[in-house]
């Protein structure tokens, strides 16, 4: 399956899937290009950085982080022995979230590359992660165990997530109102909540 993201500006859209990150121009509905940094395999995820200087794309145990202009020079790579299926910026695009297999949170300075720490445990497989454009929330939805609600202002703390849902199979998406009060979740099953 592909996920869509528009850049910040609306100029263009990102998909990701087996090729890679392709770039669409909204202007034309052309597609401008492909870009896949490890050739391989296919991209499960990828995002925009709020201040649409970089993207995030999630390669399943390879994180990247590109500049969002062309040519999409690599800014540096997360790697891990488990795969990763959800990558997140926060509102402010200081920090980069992901998550995956692992079941933990991992958070990331978006200037440096280095770690800053972990958040709780989501109890499942994390499959994607969205953060509220009021800079309070982030959300991260499970293959079995739901959604936990994060506070996004304490990204270089330990917490647990607040489980704000369960019962569902494979919730695949997740994203917040633009004023960060609603949270929209999709899942495997074709519900909308």
């Amino acid at each position: 399956k592909q996920r869509l993201k528009y850049s910040p500006s609306g100029n263009q859209v990102i998909s990701s899937g087996h090729k890679g990150i392709l770039f669409w121009n909204t202007q034309n509905r052309q597609l401008e290009r492909i870009v896949n940094p490890l050739k391989r395999i296919g991209a499960v995820n990828a995002q925009f950085s709020p201040n649409g200087q970089w993207i995030a794309a999630s390669f399943f145990s390879s994180i990247r982080v590109l500049d969002a202009k062309p040519p999409h020079q690599e800014k540096f790579p997360i790697e891990s022995k488990r795969e990763m299926y959800g990558v997140t910026f926060s509102h402010d695009s200081r920090y980069l979230i992901v998550g995956g297999e692992e079941q933990i949170l991992h958070v990331y300075d978006c200037h440096t590359g280095e770690e800053i720490g972990t958040l709780g445990n989501q109890d499942d497989w994390i499959l994607n992660i969205t953060a509220s454009p009021n800079g309070k929330y982030l959300a991260s939805t499970g293959y079995y165990n739901g959604i936990r609600i994060w506070d996004a202002t304490r990204l270089d703390e330990k917490q647990e997530g607040r489980p704000i849902y369960r019962g569902s199979f494979g919730f695949i998406g997740c994203e917040f109102s633009p004023d960060g009060n609603w949270l929209a979740v999709g899942g495997l099953e074709g519900e909308i909540r």
